[in-house]
């Protein structure tokens, strides 16, 4: 389970999204949003913008590797 979680977490890590930090990207992988607007929904309660772009590039990854 740990080396998914870690596939993941460097999945994430290399789209390079400016402002997204460790604990956003843990609770992206805690949840598994499938749309960008999943995403948003997730990133709401943090004091952090993604832009549309960026949030569909995480769902797409996510929906990646979920496959």
């Amino acid at each position: 389970m740990q080396k998914v979680i870690n596939y993941y977490h460097q999945e994430l890590t290399k789209l390079d999204i400016p402002r997204l930090k460790e604990q956003h990207v843990h609770k992206l992988i805690d949840a598994q949003p499938k749309t960008a607007d999943d995403v948003k929904l997730i990133l709401q309660g943090y004091a952090v913008t993604v832009t549309n772009e960026n949030c569909k590039k995480i769902a797409d990854t996510i929906a990646e590797i979920v496959k």
